[in-house]
């Protein structure tokens, strides 16, 4: 049976783990979401620690920015087993942020298939960067 839950062990919360993310991770856009997401091993219960963000900047109310996460974090816990499964399967923890970056607020059924084409790229890029590892430069 597929677990829906979201606890708490599954939020990047820990500022060390945070700025690493954003200091050695990747990036990549799909309207309307920039992800970042670093590939670490398994260290954890969860294969996937996330951070969902709705800036200030597009939406003044923090009534809006918290109802926007609230959409992404329910979509994306209803579709995670996609992404534990494939992250089980190559043993590997993944951090990921997801920033909403459109200036009007998500639909149900359009967050449904971003989190998805997410998903998809995400699979994508880490098969990348597992079979072509970035080169240590050397001095």
């Amino acid at each position: 049976m597929t677990d829906f839950s979201f606890s708490k062990d599954e939020i990047l919360r820990r500022k060390k783990r945070i700025d690493q993310l954003f200091k050695e991770g990747s990036s990549f856009f799909v309207y309307p979401c920039k992800v970042y997401w670093l590939i670490t091993p398994l260290d954890t219960s969860h294969p996937a620690q996330v951070m969902f963000i709705a800036g200030k900047k597009n939406f003044r109310h923090a009534v809006d920015r918290n109802r926007i996460r609230r959409q992404i974090r329910e979509t994306y816990r209803l579709q995670k087993h996609q992404l534990y499964d494939y992250l089980n399967g190559i043993e590997r923890q993944c951090l990921l942020c997801i920033i909403y970056t459109a200036k009007t607020p998500p639909q149900r059924g359009e967050m449904d298939r971003k989190i998805n084409t997410i998903f998809k790229r995400l699979f994508f890029e880490i098969n990348r960067n597992l079979n072509n590892p970035p080169a240590i430069l050397s001095t």
